[in-house]
């Protein structure tokens, strides 16, 4: 064979194997899988928020700060409310919806909320109004309370509470409740479930009244359980229960329990702020219903929970006690906030 030959065949051979690298077929170079180090375990955090708190130090403000961080920082945001924020509830888009109680109208605050933020509307019912104590001193005291609570149930209509207290020759007490179907807009339509009674007099002299001997009630708190049903806290010492909370003012549940306060945590148990502490009532709930056990709070005010089952409870209107699930009769707080707090809610 010539040396010509044995070139020609040899760069046949070469023009093959480069076409055979071109080709579709051919299997990549795969390097060895290189030796992996052991990913420790994570313990997850708990979901970063918010705790609003209608500042009692400083009527007409709420201040945001990062929760669960502990201990508190500076506030993350300050609003202004109209008058007297109170009340306050997030629906499911994070709006806060804040019931000023001199106000006497709920501001709404859309996402994102940053400091000094302006609500995007105000819901205001027309002929809202609510005038002190009378100066007949034949009146009997009542405990006079204007726009102060509200809750949102789960297809997120707005219930909002408010009373008025008129006084002419006849003494007129009455306690609405103003509902607002969702999804709830500035040009939201609403309807007012009332209660009222009426006391007359003629000169100084009492004459009549249709009012209840025990006494008439306005909201204190507004709460719903897990099953839709309305609950409601009244001054007069009753809470009370509706089932149909949208369409009837006629309570299906009536006891004599005292209350400044209630809420359910997730698993249908309700808590009531009582005047040395905060009682837990176990469903199911009747008239001869008895607590659970009570955690001792010195005269609790608002409650709220916090996505992780925390319970947040303003303490003698000074503090914010934070207690830790589960909860029991001998229960203490794990942290106490330096917080007036004339309302809390936890959101984002």
């Amino acid at each position: 064979m010539t040396t010509r030959l044995i070139f020609g065949i040899a760069v046949s051979l070469a023009f093959v194997g480069l076409a055979a690298c071109g080709s579709s077929s051919a299997v990549p170079f795969q390097p060895p899988a290189l030796p992996t180090k052991p990913v420790a375990a994570v313990t997850p955090s708990p979901p970063l928020g918010r705790m609003y708190v209608s500042d009692g130090a400083n009527p007409g403000t709420i201040k945001a700060y990062a929760w669960p961080s502990l201990p508190l920082g500076n506030p993350l945001a300050t609003l202004i409310g109209s008058n007297g924020p109170q009340g306050m509830a997030f629906d499911k888009a994070g709006d806060l919806f804040v019931a000023n109680s001199a106000g006497q109208a709920v501001q709404v605050f859309s996402q994102p909320i940053t400091d000094g933020a302006k609500p995007r509307f105000t819901l205001k019912p027309f002929f809202l109004f609510c005038l002190g104590s009378c100066s007949n001193p034949l009146l009997p005291d009542v405990a006079v309370d204007s726009a102060g609570g509200l809750a949102l149930d789960e297809g997120g209509t707005l219930y909002y509470q408010h009373c008025i207290e008129v006084c002419f020759a006849t003494l007129t007490l009455k306690r609405s409740l103003y509902v607002y179907p969702a999804p709830v807009s500035a040009s939201s339509p609403y309807h007012e479930i009332s209660f009222s009674c009426q006391v007359h007099f003629k000169g100084y002299k009492r004459i009549g009244s249709n009012c209840p001997d025990s006494g008439f009630g306005f909201f204190a708190d507004i709460a719903f359980d897990r099953s839709g049903n309305l609950w409601a806290a009244l001054s007069d010492g009753h809470l009370e229960e509706y089932a149909s909370p949208a369409t009837t003012s006629a309570p299906v549940l009536s006891v004599p329990i005292s209350a400044s306060g209630i809420k359910f945590d997730t698993i249908g148990n309700l808590y009531v702020g009582t005047s040395n502490g905060v009682d837990v009532y176990r469903p199911p709930f009747s008239a001869s219903m008895t607590k659970a056990f009570s955690i001792n709070v010195a005269a609790p005010g608002y409650l709220a929970f916090d996505a992780t089952g925390k319970l947040l409870v303003s303490s003698a209107g000074k503090n914010v006690l934070v207690f830790v699930p589960p909860f029991s009769s001998t229960s203490v707080s794990v942290a106490t906030l330096p917080l007036v707090a004339s309302g809390i809610a936890i959101g984002h």
